[in-house]
């Protein structure tokens, strides 16, 4: 077991914390590697404001909740994929977004 927790891996933690109770060597990795990271320490919240929204918007609405069919959800799960590549492939370590030479911007 590594020491220390990169923030991919701290990001993971964070998601799955949500959906279930962690092992206690993840839960203190996470919370010493959160002590360390301001930017991760801020996606938690973010990750975690998100959820509660969520939920609560469930919980209130008097709509029912639609179940994807599995096509679709595989259709997602790729998509998500290729967003994470990319995100991957253009964010360097620090966090910051990577800026094309264009400035961003394609409709000059």
């Amino acid at each position: 077991m590594s020491t220390w927790t990169s923030c991919k891996d701290a990001a993971k933690t964070v998601a799955e914390g949500l959906e279930r109770e962690l092992p206690f060597h993840r839960r203190v990795a996470l919370k010493f590697h959160l002590l360390i990271c301001s930017a991760c320490r801020r996606y938690r919240r973010q990750v975690v404001g998100i959820h509660r929204l969520v939920r609560r918007h469930v919980n209130e609405s008097s709509q029912s909740v639609v179940e994807l069919d599995l096509a679709t959800r595989q259709r997602f799960i790729e998509k998500l994929r290729q967003a994470s590549v990319t995100i991957d492939a253009g964010t360097p370590a620090a966090g910051t977004p990577v800026i094309p030479p264009d400035g961003g911007s394609s409709h000059r």
